[in-house]
C-alpha cells in the first residue's frame, strides 16, 4: 500500500523549490541594482524578450525540448543511483551524429529514403551515439569502480574537442568555407511548428513523449522498479536478485541516449549546421531542471519551461544592452544554487523527521 504524504510533506515538496526561484530572482534584482541599471527596465526586457508576443513564446518553447531531454538524461540516472553529469559530452555526441545523418543520408541515393526517414534515422543515430557515450562511463563505473562523476565530467571534454577536431580546419567534416563548421543540413525540423514564424519545432513534442516515457517505465514497468530499487539500495537489490550492474549499464545508456536527443533536437532546430559550440550549457542546465522537478515527470516539464523562459528573457536582456551577459549568467548561477540547496533543505526535512518519529517509537 502506498504511503500517504502528510500536508507537511507536501508543502515542503511544493514550496522548497517555488521559494528558491523567487529568492534567485530577488538576488538577480538586487544585483542588476548595485550595479547601477534600472532593475524595471531590465525586467522589462527580460519579460519582453521571452513572454512579449506569440512569436517570442514559441521561440521561448523551442529551448523546452534540450531541457527536457537532459533532465532526464539526469534524471534516470538518478533512479539508479548513479550521478550523471555527462548530458553536456552526451548532448554533442547525440548532435553530431544526428548532424552527420541529415548531412550525408539524402545524399546516398537509396531508395525511399525521403526528409521524415531522414529524420527518423538522425533521431535513432543520435539516441544511440548519446547512449554509446553514457555507456562508456557506466561501463567504467561497473568494471573498475571509476567514479562516475568523474568520467562524465572528462567526457565532457573529450565530446566538445572531439566536435571542434571534426569540423576544425583539418577535420573530417569541415565545409571549407574559412570557418570551422560542418556543411549545411539537407534535412531537419521544420521550425514554425504551432506558432507561424517561431524557432519551434515538433522536437517539443518528443519531449513531451519523453515524459510520458519516463513515467511510464520507472512506475509502471518491472525494469524501471528494479532500476529504483538499486538506486535505494544496491546491496538489497543485489540480495534479492537484481543484477545490479547490467541495471546501471542500462541506465547510464538511457540516460546518455536522452543526453543524445537533446543534442539531437537543438542542433536539428535551431541551428543548420554543426558549430563549435552548439549546446549553450544544456546539459548543465538540465541537471538545475531535473533538481527542480524532484525527478517527477511533470515538475521537470515545468522546470523546463522556466529555465527555457530564463534563458530566452536572460539573452533578450543580453542583447538590448540592459545589462552585462555576465550578469544574465550570475543570474542563472543563483537559481542553479538554490535550487541545489532546496533538495538540501528538503533532505534534511525528511532526515529531522524520521528521527523524530524513531523517538516517538522508541517512548511507546
Amino acid at each position: 500500500m502506498k504511503k500517504k504524504l502528510s500536508t507537511g510533506d507536501v508543502l515542503i515538496k511544493v514550496l522548497t523549490p517555488i521559494v528558491a526561484v523567487g529568492v534567485a530572482l530577488i538576488l538577480g534584482m538586487i544585483l542588476i541594482a548595485l550595479l547601477g541599471k534600472d532593475v524595471g527596465v531590465a525586467m522589462g526586457d527580460f519579460f519582453e524578450g521571452a513572454l512579449g508576443n506569440p512569436i517570442r513564446i514559441g521561440d521561448t518553447l523551442s529551448k523546452v525540448a534540450p531541457l527536457t531531454f537532459t533532465a532526464l538524461a539526469f534524471a534516470i540516472a538518478s533512479r539508479c543511483g548513479l550521478v550523471n553529469i555527462g548530458a553536456e559530452g552526451q548532448f554533442y555526441l547525440g548532435g553530431i551524429a544526428a548532424g552527420l545523418v541529415a548531412i550525408y543520408a539524402p545524399g546516398l541515393g537509396i531508395p525511399g529514403i525521403g526528409g521524415a526517414v531522414v529524420l527518423l534515422l538522425a533521431i535513432i543515430a543520435g539516441f544511440i551515439a548519446g547512449g554509446f557515450w553514457g555507456l562508456i562511463a557506466g561501463w567504467l563505473k561497473v568494471s573498475f569502480g571509476a567514479n562516475e562523476v568523474i568520467t562524465t565530467v572528462m567526457l565532457n571534454y573529450v565530446a566538445t574537442f572531439l566536435n571542434k577536431y571534426l569540423i576544425g580546419y583539418n577535420g573530417p567534416f569541415y565545409d571549407g568555407s574559412g570557418n570551422p563548421q560542418s556543411e549545411a543540413f539537407k534535412v531537419s525540423f521544420e521550425r514554425g511548428f504551432l506558432v507561424d514564424g517561431s524557432d519551434m519545432t515538433i522536437a517539443i513534442i518528443l519531449g513531451l513523449l519523453a515524459l510520458v516515457f519516463y513515467y511510464i517505465f520507472f512506475f509502471k514497468m518491472k525494469k524501471g522498479y528494479e532500476m529504483r530499487v538499486v538506486g535505494l539500495n544496491s546491496t538489497a537489490a543485489e540480495y534479492a536478485g537484481i543484477k545490479v550492474k547490467s541495471n546501471a549499464l542500462l541506465a547510464m545508456f538511457l540516460a546518455g541516449g536522452f543526453g543524445g536527443l537533446a543534442g539531437v533536437s537543438e542542433l536539428l532546430s535551431a541551428q543548420s549546421r554543426i558549430l563549435p559550440d552548439f549546446s549553450s550549457n544544456y546539459g548543465f542546465d538540465g541537471i538545475a531542471v531535473a533538481l527542480l522537478g524532484q525527478l517527477n515527470p511533470l515538475g521537470m516539464g515545468l522546470s523546463a519551461v522556466l529555465f527555457a523562459v530564463l534563458k530566452s528573457g536572460g539573452l533578450a536582456m543580453g542583447n538590448k544592452g540592459t545589462i552585462s551577459p555576465y550578469i544574465v549568467n550570475a543570474i542563472q548561477a543563483f537559481v542553479i544554487i538554490l535550487v541545489v540547496a532546496s533538495v538540501f533543505i528538503q533532505d534534511e526535512y525528511t532526515r529531522r523527521k524520521l528521527i523524530r518519529q524513531a523517538k516517538a517509537t522508541k517512548g511507546e
